[in-house]
């Protein structure tokens, strides 16, 4: 059961992944990908009970393979209290800022949307779809996984196509009560600036309305193309989170420290 601090949360899915949750914690993992952060994390639901929290999050892990790690999800306890336990106990901590992006104006009349064929897929991915998204994750396949897992439980995935029918772009939609939220927009660099990033998104948006959602929104981190989505009409505000690590930070998150 999903509870309203989690309605920014739904790339976590209870659908999809295997999980424990009680009124102090919640953790989730996904036993074929372990690998991946965002199938396996637990979160620190409750300040007073914290210390429990975390060894129920470290005992859930235990034997898995997978190292515990915390994520400052809506409903988690904020860091700057948790922070001394964590230290404490050998975790790594990497603060990370992000935009959280509404669709609330029209589209501005610079937007360059491709004409060009575009799918929805609501099937686990084969190729050369599957190949794309793979590419999307530095040719590991814990993203892909992922995305097979979220697309089985209800979201869809949309492509664009160029001109020899080969896939380019790539963006997944899922929807939670009243809001749809997109993620995992990806266009290999050589085929940027063309319009493909604006015709995936725009099917998804044209799908999201159809079906009837009113509220439209996604993530916008360091890397993502922030003026895409403003000339959508996307706007946001900042807001920050974290991950803690026990043991220390793997690489992909120490960088830019």
């Amino acid at each position: 059961m999903y509870t309203p601090m989690e309605k920014h949360e739904i790339h976590c899915a209870k659908r999809y992944l295997e999980y424990q949750e009680d009124a102090i914690h919640r953790v989730f993992r996904d036993p074929s990908n372990p690998t991946s952060y965002a199938s396996n994390y637990g979160v620190i639901k409750s300040l007073d009970d914290a210390h429990a929290a975390l060894a129920r999050i470290e005992l859930y892990f235990a034997g898995t393979g997978v190292t515990p790690r915390l994520y400052g999800a809506p409903d988690s306890a904020p860091l700057d209290k948790l922070r001394p336990m964590l230290v404490g106990a050998d975790y790594g901590i990497r603060e990370t800022c992000e935009l959280r992006m509404q669709l609330r104006e029209a589209r501005s009349p610079q937007l360059k949307i491709r004409r060009c064929q575009t799918r929805l897929i609501s099937q686990p991915l084969e190729w050369p779809e599957r190949a794309l998204v793979i590419m999307s994750c530095g040719d590991h396949e814990y993203g892909v996984r992922m995305m097979d897992r979220q697309i089985a439980a209800g979201a869809k995935a949309f492509v664009a196509y160029n001109d020899d029918a080969v896939p380019v772009s790539v963006c997944l939609g899922e929807g939670y009560g009243s809001a749809f939220y997109f993620s995992d927009l990806y266009t290999p660099p050589s085929c940027r600036g063309q319009g493909y990033a604006a015709a995936v998104l725009a099917a998804g948006i044209a799908y999201a309305r159809e079906i009837g959602y009113a509220e439209l929104y996604l993530d916008a981190y360091a890397t993502s193309p922030v003026a895409l989505y403003e000339r959508f009409g996307f706007r946001g505000s900042e807001h920050c989170t974290f991950w803690a690590v026990k043991g220390g930070l793997p690489a992909w998150l120490r960088e830019g420290e």
